[in-house]
């Protein structure tokens, strides 16, 4: 995993193998360039860089939906881009690109908002099978053989998954005692997943995201970590939002 000053940087390469599976040759830095919450209303702007040691350019990112009904903004120039916010019945946020992103590329401002707050999702890379189309489109006859219903576990077959921060749905009990919860499960994954190294902060942060909460207490943490370069604009971002959501407002 990359660490970016101005965006947060996600290291995404398939496993290592001799032949990785079509679509999944593709290395690319998943970057969370914002979060802003207005409202009961998320924001998050992405932004992907292909890595030049990329087997395949980028041909399409996805966002799990978790049940949030998603708006896709989409990105300039707008002949370039489709967006969806379904893929195979699965809510979704979606960007394919019809001018593939090729290696040492990035794409520009990938935009989506929902009514929820930021939390921990899966996210899809899928990069363009050579040598043309024509082998996709096979590709996804294949998927359709095998799930003629659309059932199956492994709905994005030849799509490298990969850990994102998008919007979770709003809590069922939008209560402080529940919000104080999510977000100690939140910085709990983000200490797991790496994106927070000092165990120190992480030992801290999950202290005063319990019961009471400290709020404040937590932001000064998390600011001075990501001072430090021990909390990487990942969980910078969406740990900030969430916790400014238990703040007493002035």
């Amino acid at each position: 995993m990359k660490l970016m000053i101005a965006a947060l940087s996600v290291s995404c390469a398939a496993a290592l193998s001799a032949q990785p599976n079509p679509g999944q040759d593709v290395r690319v830095d998943v970057r969370v360039l914002g979060i802003v919450r207005n409202g009961d209303t998320t924001t998050v702007t992405y932004r992907l860089h292909v890595e030049r040691t990329s087997g395949e350019r980028l041909r399409s990112f996805t966002v799990d939906g978790t049940g949030a009904p998603f708006v896709v903004h989409r990105p300039e120039p707008r002949d370039h881009w489709v967006t969806s916010t379904e893929w195979r019945g699965r809510r979704v946020a979606r960007w394919a690109a019809l001018a593939l992103v090729a290696q040492g590329d990035s794409t520009p401002p990938l935009v989506l908002k929902a009514v929820g707050l930021p939390g921990i999702t899966s996210g899809w890379l899928r990069g363009h099978v050579s040598p043309n189309e024509a082998q996709s489109y096979r590709i996804d006859s294949i998927w359709y053989a095998q799930h003629p219903d659309g059932s199956g576990d492994v709905i994005y077959q030849y799509m490298l998954e990969v850990p994102l921060v998008g919007i979770d749905p709003p809590l069922p009990t939008a209560t402080t005692a529940a919000h104080a919860a999510k977000l100690r499960d939140l910085t709990t994954q983000a200490c797991a997943y790496g994106w927070i190294t000092d165990a120190g902060a992480c030992a801290s942060l999950n202290g005063l995201a319990g019961g009471p909460p400290k709020p404040r207490d937590y932001l000064a943490v998390l600011d001075a970590g990501r001072r430090a370069g021990s909390v990487n604009t990942l969980a910078y971002w969406m740990l900030k939002v969430r916790a400014e959501a238990l703040s007493p407002r002035p």
